[in-house]
């Protein structure tokens, strides 16, 4: 269990500084350990933590568990 709040606390961290250097509206959070029961709120409550200028919304990614594998399948760009 401490090893599950560890990470937690480090996406929450990861998150905070992806805001405040790209300044994102939201972060889909996705793959089979992000949407496992009870992990978002564990981010979310980490991230609460963090000052106003590190705040994003963390919404759960509309893929689901295969958010990171769909992704990975998709090509990488317009070709030219």
């Amino acid at each position: 269990a401490a090893a599950i709040e560890r990470s937690a606390g480090a996406i929450a961290r990861l998150c905070a500084d992806l805001q405040a250097i790209f300044g994102l509206d939201r972060i889909a959070v996705g793959g089979s350990v992000g949407l496992a029961q009870g992990y978002l709120p564990r981010i979310l409550d980490h991230l609460s933590g963090e000052p106003p200028l590190f705040q994003v919304e963390l919404v759960p990614a509309e893929l689901g568990h295969d958010s990171a594998l769909l992704g990975a399948l998709l090509p990488e760009g317009p070709r030219e």
